[in-house]
């Protein structure tokens, strides 16, 4: 939900209600999208007077981001990637989601892709230093194997 309707983008005019605690009502004016980057967020309701923006985790969820908690923030990743995408700070209670910041994450702003080709290069082996693990295999002996081609 939302109180400002610069952020939503195509957005559809139907109507609704809301309910708050304390039994207040919002009357939902129109349903749109918020875009941050690569992240679309949909089925956001425009509350006229709203003085906060609020989402649920299971609205994120339905986005296909997956969120992650901590102490004094939580952050957003795309679903089943390790991109983060957003993060929010603690206030008090509340996590606070700042959509208007024009600070750019690198990671988020590169492709998947590429974003994996730097992953394996830092963290994972590649095959050629496989292959190099391999030609250094030593015997209990201490010498090399004299066959170094493995058959089935």
């Amino acid at each position: 939900m939302t109180g400002t309707l610069e952020l939503l983008s195509s957005y559809l005019q139907q109507g609704g209600y809301v309910a708050f605690g304390g039994n207040q009502k919002g009357k939902i004016k129109d349903y749109g999208m918020i875009v941050k980057g690569e992240v679309r967020m949909n089925q956001i309701s425009y509350v006229d007077g709203l003085k906060h923006n609020l989402i649920s985790v299971s609205q994120l969820y339905y986005n296909r981001l997956d969120v992650m908690f901590k102490i004094k923030f939580c952050i957003m990743y795309m679903a089943y990637t390790l991109i983060e995408v957003m993060r929010a700070n603690i206030s008090g209670d509340w996590y606070l989601i700042c959509f208007d910041t024009q600070e750019t994450c690198l990671v988020s702003s590169v492709k998947n892709e590429e974003a994996w080709l730097w992953h394996t290069r830092f963290c994972h082996l590649n095959f050629d230093t496989l292959d190099k693990l391999v030609r250094v295999l030593r015997s209990d002996n201490g010498t090399k194997f004299k066959n170094s081609v493995i058959e089935d």
